[in-house]
């Protein structure tokens, strides 16, 4: 296990370098953040125009910018915002706590409801309730995010105004974006659940506990749902991962404080600094996520051994 791990960090590094390169070409393609800087209704001239660029760091050739930026990112050396003037990496760190705050109870609120639904749907395969399922989630999977949270917000917090629509501090302000961000991961959940439950009922084990004479809740929950779950942590483990990158949308929509916010507002600025720290550190959850999936897996079926 220890030996495969490792070989799994080792892997992460160029998948990381990858990343690096790629956030800081594209970056590049959005165009000169020094114009940004200069304040509205302001007339300067070339030279200060130089003088900007050389300030923050960008007047060089761009393989001298890309070999000095990976040069200090390799140290955890991201630069400086431009606006804010602090650390881009401290910067993006303070915000991590909301996203995380989202992302987790997004994840929870998915496995609650999608894992029953599933459940039901695959124990009354082809009833009223199964096509009833399978239609909610077909239309949960279908529904982009950032139109659910507008209709959400909409409905719950403009007309009813039951709920708050927008900021965080009290638990009612996590209802609607948790909701928003984790609806369709319980869609995922639930037809990945159906279909693993299904399939693992007609396994031989399954047939000898009920020959047995096990009751039907213990085959269900302690003979077929173990087994099913194992392709069910892989997903869970990637979507999480997808938790974070779709909560950018929803964290716009509901000005969530988050990470995802702060990339918008750094990317229309051409913040660079602070775009590309919170990129590799999404990358970095990404790989790691990853990593402790696949050690999960050894946990969850001892069959499976790590060559």
């Amino acid at each position: 296990m220890l030996t495969y791990a490792l070989r799994r960090i080792g892997l992460a590094v160029p998948t990381l370098f990858g990343v690096l390169v790629t956030v800081f070409l594209l970056l590049r393609m959005l165009g000169d953040p020094a114009v940004m800087l200069i304040p509205p209704d302001t007339t300067i001239t070339p030279e200060q125009l130089r003088d900007i660029r050389r300030s923050i760091g960008i007047d060089e050739p761009l393989p001298v910018q890309l070999w000095l930026f990976l040069t200090n990112a390799v140290r955890g050396d991201f630069g400086v915002s431009y606006y804010g003037g602090q650390d881009a990496m401290q910067s993006v760190v303070s915000r991590l706590g909301p996203t995380l705050e989202l992302s987790l109870i997004a994840l929870a609120f998915a496995v609650a409801v999608g894992v029953p639904l599933g459940i039901a749907a695959a124990l009354r395969r082809n009833s009223l309730v199964d096509i009833g399922i399978s239609a909610v989630s077909l239309l949960g999977m279908s529904m982009p995010n950032f139109w659910l949270g507008l209709m959400l917000i909409l409905v719950f917090g403009v007309q009813l105004k039951w709920l708050p629509i927008s900021g965080r501090g009290e638990l009612q302000n996590l209802i609607l974006p948790a909701f928003t961000l984790g609806a369709s991961m319980v869609a995922i959940v639930q037809r990945l659940i159906r279909t693993d439950v299904l399939e693992t009922l007609t396994q031989d084990f399954v047939r000898t506990a009920r020959a047995k004479g096990a009751a039907p809740r213990a085959v269900v929950w302690h003979h077929t749902l173990k087994n099913a779950l194992i392709p069910t942590v892989t997903v869970l483990g990637l979507q999480f991962g997808a938790l974070l990158g779709g909560s950018v949308v929803v964290e716009t929509v509901f000005a969530w404080p988050g990470v995802g916010r702060l990339m918008i507002q750094s990317i229309s600025n051409r913040d660079y600094p602070v775009v590309q720290a919170a990129v590799v550190l999404f990358a970095v959850f990404f790989v790691a996520i990853n990593l402790v999936v696949d050690i999960v897996y050894g946990f969850l079926d001892p069959r499976i051994r790590y060559d």
